[in-house]
Formats: structure tokens, sequence, C-alpha cells
């Protein structure tokens, strides 16, 4: 092995040894549905139109996938959870095709310690659909602010899906989907360390030239 991979194997090691400890070792893919209350005909599409929706009305939301991290603490396929409310303003577009946001934090909170917070100012691309335009759909924007954690922990989100919908008031409500990825993210300590390491194992290898 010559001395470059040599280096390189060295590195990694003591970067895995320097973090292993200090964060959670695990990533994981939280997924959770259920209905909402009715919706529809809050959305009046143009300047001004605020609307709210009550997710999980019911009290209970099903969890698809508890992986890494979240799990044993999120049992499936029922976990409880804290109904939630949405809070959704205008921001632009037409009656084809339409953008509102968060105007305040939207907090999903599982009764283990779990959250998931979408961020105010968080913005969902919606449109009618339909036959006769009796469906009103609206799938979470590109750069959402989201915030994950449990107890003592916060994670980086790394991917998000967050779609709700509603028919015209015949059903009784709409539905929503949402799934979070995650991964841990090193404490501010453990990224010295480990830059401090990569310098001693540089001077070391300057050494030995």
């Amino acid at each position: 092995m010559n001395s470059n991979c040599t280096f390189a194997a060295q590195l990694a090691a003591t970067a895995f040894w320097l973090s292993a400890g200090s964060v959670h070792a695990a990533t994981g893919t939280l997924a959770f549905q259920q209905s909402t209350d009715e919706w529809f005909s809050e959305v009046t599409v143009g300047i001004g139109d605020t609307f709210t929706v009550d997710f999980s009305p019911f009290g209970f939301s099903f969890v698809d996938e508890a992986t890494g991290v979240f799990a044993p603490g999120l049992n499936l396929p029922i976990q409880d959870i804290t109904t939630s409310t949405g809070e959704f303003e205008f921001i632009s577009g037409d009656a084809t095709s339409f953008v509102y946001a968060l105007s305040k934090n939207l907090i999903f909170d599982f009764d283990n310690g779990v959250a998931v917070t979408f961020g105010a100012g968080t913005e969902f691309n919606g449109a009618f659909q339909g036959t006769s335009s009796n469906i009103v759909v609206f799938d979470m924007a590109e750069n959402p602010i989201i915030t994950f954690g449990d107890v003592g922990e916060q994670l980086n989100v790394v991917s998000a899906e967050f779609r709700f919908e509603e028919s015209q008031p015949f059903f009784g409500g709409g539905f929503y989907n949402i799934e979070v990825s995650v991964a841990p993210v090193p404490l501010p300590a453990t990224a010295s360390m480990i830059a401090a390491a990569v310098g001693g194992l540089a001077i070391a290898r300057r050494r030995r030239h």
C-alpha cells in the first residue's frame, strides 16, 4: 500500500473513531399519513387569501415506515400524534397554478419526543384538478424549511415530501402524506476534533517524507 493510500485509511479510521461516540450512528425515514378536516371551500385564490388545515383530526396517524433513529420508538402501524394545524397564505399565481406558504410553524409532535417542524415560509405549489376542478392539491416546493429532532438531538433533513389534498366537501375531508428522511448532524466539537485529526495526520505524513 503506498503512502497516499495509507494516509487515506488512517484519516478515515480516525474520523470514524472520533465521530462514532458523539452522534447517533443511524439515519432513517419517517413516513406517515392520515386525513384532514374540510378546507376545500377556504381556498379562494388571490391576494390576501388564507386557509387552515387540521392534520390528523382523529388524534392518530398511520406510520408507514420508521427506520434507523426512529425505531423502536415509533411503533407500527399506528402512533399517537397531536392534531396539527397549518395556516397558509397566498403568495403568487392564478386560479390555474398557485403558491401558498405557511404563515407559522407547522409541528407534527409524536408522543415519544419525536417532532417534525415545517417552518413558517415553507411554500406549497397548488392546483385544482378533476373533471370539474373539484379537487385541490398542494405539494411542498423545493427548499422547504424543516427541522427534525427527538429528545436531545437534532437531525439533518436530507429529503422530504409533503402532499395534502381535498375534494369538494362531500367526502368529509381530505388526506395527507408526509415522508422525511434524515441523517445525524455531527456536534461542533466533533467536527473540530476531526479537523485536528486531519491536521495531525497531515503533519505526520510530511515528517515521514
